[in-house]
């Protein structure tokens, strides 16, 4: 199966064209390219990802316990220098690719947690702020600032 043109070829297709079809009842769900896997996204928002044959979900402090009670482990990647532990995403269960309705269930809650950290950093001045604090600057170059 040819991938498209914003996907990543270390994913595998098979896994993410069966689980965006799990994941239909959701509602919009998509994937795109996402560092060397493929991002899940709602409605924009990305709350989840595939690398290789794993699927990893966002999760917060009420959600990770379910993760680790099944087993589940964080997302990790080795750098030259050490280990890194993503403690915001973790491995889906596999055996929920079994379950549509408990997986719809999981899903759902991974794109609630990835909303609410996203409005969290808007409200903090996030990529938002940054981008109307570097617009201000861009529109002030040049000219005198007050009390200059």
């Amino acid at each position: 199966m040819a991938l498209k043109g914003n996907e990543s070829p270390k994913v595998s297709a098979d896994l993410r064209d069966h689980l965006l079809e799990l994941l239909a009842p959701l509602g919009p769900v998509d994937s795109k390219r996402f560092f060397s896997g493929s991002g899940l996204t709602f409605e924009d928002t990305i709350f989840g990802f595939i690398m290789g044959d794993s699927v990893y979900l966002r999760v917060d402090d009420a959600s990770r316990p379910k993760y680790a009670a099944a087993g589940a482990q964080p997302f990790a990647y080795s750098t030259k220098a050490r280990r890194v532990t993503v403690e915001a995403y973790y491995e889906l269960p596999l055996e929920l690719l079994d379950e549509p309705e408990t997986l719809c269930d999981w899903a759902r809650e991974a794109v609630a947690v990835a909303q609410r950290v996203e409005a969290g950093k808007r409200a903090k001045g996030g990529t938002a702020g940054k981008a109307r604090k570097a617009a201000g600057r861009a529109k002030t170059r040049g000219k005198a600032r007050p009390g200059a």
